[in-house]
């Protein structure tokens, strides 16, 4: 048996307990002390403990790569959240298809020496702007038939096959869409010369943009968000950013 968690000597963990081994976890706004302890319980078991969304994308990357000859092997980012939340991490794993887990998940695998029901701590989403969003989690067909712990395949994603411009999104923003499958350019003006055509819209990390000669759609990450929560794309409508004059770009 393993030392219990309060121990001060740390004890290497057998084999069978190494339940967790090709995943690895996010956390989000779960408290320090209780982060911590989860983070031994997780190591034990041979998972992976992450920081942050680009990490967990380099992790599925890894995964999914071609050659089995990799020095470091992926593994299955899973996120573990105390209640339904927007944070980055959280929209991570809903960009996936699947939903983030509460935090009891790893102890109760650890009591079971196997993984317990992802779909028993799978927590809902939270409700898109219309108020209609995905069944909850034993009741979305496709989550139950993945386990609730497999990602929708890449061609299944929200943005599979789409082309977006990204105007200033940070990092993790664009590690989102890209979790959610969409192909994206980054763009450092919003003009016809800088967007592509083959781009759906322009998707903004400022909710007050200068538009310079370019007829097509500029939506605020909020649109992302929504089309996340809804698990498909939705009219872009109410999320169309500001357009600024001439002499508010000089202002910023």
């Amino acid at each position: 048996e393993m030392e219990e968690l309060g121990s001060d000597e740390e004890q290497r963990p057998v084999a069978r307990n190494k339940i967790f081994v090709g995943f690895s976890f996010l956390m989000t706004q779960i408290e320090p002390a209780q982060a911590r302890q989860l983070e031994k319980m997780i190591k034990r078991m041979g998972g992976k403990v992450l920081k942050s969304v680009e990490e967990a994308q380099k992790e599925e990357a890894n995964l999914n790569a071609e050659s089995s000859s990799s020095a470091s092997s992926g593994s299955i980012p899973l996120v573990l959240a105390p209640r339904p939340l927007l944070t980055r991490k959280a929209l991570y794993a809903m960009a996936r298809g699947l939903c983030t887990l509460l935090p009891e998940f790893v102890p109760e695998s650890r009591s079971s020496r196997g993984l317990a029901d992802p779909l028993s701590f799978s927590i809902p989403y939270p409700k898109p702007f219309d108020g209609r969003g995905v069944p909850a989690p034993k009741k979305w067909a496709s989550l139950v038939s993945r386990k609730g712990i497999d990602p929708k395949p890449l061609n299944e994603r929200i943005f599979s096959s789409v082309t977006l411009a990204i105007f200033k999104l940070n990092q993790e923003q664009a590690a989102i869409l890209r979790a959610a499958g969409a192909d994206l350019i980054p763009v450092d003006r919003i003009r016809s010369q800088s967007v592509p055509r083959r781009a759906a819209c322009v998707v903004s990390g400022q909710h007050g943009v200068y538009v310079e000669d370019y007829e097509g759609v500029v939506v605020g990450f909020p649109w992302v968000t929504d089309c996340i929560l809804s698990q498909k794309i939705v009219n872009m409508d109410q999320f169309y950013c500001d357009e600024l004059d001439d002499d508010a770009e000089d202002d910023e």
